[in-house]
């Protein structure tokens, strides 16, 4: 099993970055697509949709897409739109709709041109000055489309119309960051970044079926360093955070409703800003350290490395 990866590479310098994954765990450079500081990448309907850091006068910033070809090459970049905000940083593709948050704005917008401003503070600072919107997504039913606010302690539920239907309390202070619905069994995990936790709670479509039913860790405990937990991922039954600071990946067996740490990963760098698992390798992205790392997952090891200017974001399609 082979996979085109392609890495965005936060830089003046940089771009997507195009590797082929072997069954040995090994990158090849496939190619680059030259990009100004491209932010977050998704793939979908044969295309890879690219947020950009500032890329207008007004320092908003962007939103592009590009035609995979067959060869796994990038080609007939779309038209760049504004974001309509500072810093966008995730990124959702629902059909032919497209929703991006910019975190240094605090708001959402559905492109091109439906904004949502979100208002507010939390008891973190400075990172809690103000509203920081941080991800943004559709729930397994397709009907809501879901917002983390770092910056308020909040989840916003909007209809696809941009419409609020209701907000999702989290953690005071703790910076809630980015969300993983389980669909077989109505759980969602959103890990916070200020804490460094995974909280659990119950969901649905309505208010009422929200409710926070644990929380969990992502450090050793004997850790008392800084730490930023980011990234957060479901494979096969197992859930991932990804720690800046500790740089480590921790690894959760799912039981029931409840986590239970089963073994942390050192990422091999700094930084593991996001990572994702394809065939018996995961791939993670250290910005700080700017590499990319590849792990067996068998064994651990690492299999790769391949040095990258700020890389952010990470994606795969089968070969």
């Amino acid at each position: 099993m082979k996979f085109n990866v392609y890495i965005s590479a936060c830089h003046e310098t940089g771009g997507i970055y195009r590797y082929i994954l072997d069954q040995e765990g090994k990158l090849t450079h496939a190619g680059t697509t030259p990009l100004e500081n491209p932010m977050y990448l998704v793939e979908s309907g044969g295309r890879m949709h690219t947020l950009l850091k500032s890329c207008f006068d007004d320092g908003c910033g962007g939103y592009t897409s590009f035609k995979i070809n067959p060869d796994g090459s990038l080609s007939d970049m779309s038209e760049i739109v504004s974001t309509k905000g500072l810093v966008p940083c995730h990124l959702a593709v629902c059909g032919d709709d497209v929703y991006a948050v910019n975190y240094s704005s605090g708001s959402v917008i559905k492109l091109p041109h439906l904004l949502k401003v979100h208002q507010g503070s939390g008891p973190n600072l400075p990172r809690q000055d103000m509203a920081h919107t941080h991800f943004v997504g559709p729930t397994p039913s397709g009907k809501l489309i879901a917002v983390t606010d770092l910056g308020t302690d909040e989840i916003y539920f909007y209809d696809k119309h941009m419409n609020l239907q209701f907000k999702v309390k989290t953690p005071e202070g703790s910076g809630v960051r980015h969300l993983a619905f389980s669909g077989n069994s109505n759980l969602m995990y959103a890990v916070t970044e200020l804490h460094s936790t995974v909280c659990v709670y119950t969901y649905g479509d309505a208010p009422e079926d929200f409710r926070l039913i644990g929380e969990y860790k992502a450090l050793p405990d004997d850790f008392t360093g800084q730490n930023t937990a980011a990234a957060i991922r479901l494979h096969e039954g197992k859930l991932y955070v990804s720690n800046r600071g500790h740089n480590s990946i921790v690894c959760f067996d799912i039981c029931g409703n409840k986590l239970k740490k089963a073994r942390t990963i050192n990422c091999g760098g700094k930084g593991p800003r996001d990572f994702d698992i394809f065939g018996n390798f995961m791939v993670v992205t250290n910005e700080n350290s700017q590499d990319i790392v590849v792990f067996d997952m068998n064994t651990l090891e690492i299999t790769d490395r391949k040095e990258a200017p700020a890389p952010i974001s990470v994606v795969a399609r089968e070969i």
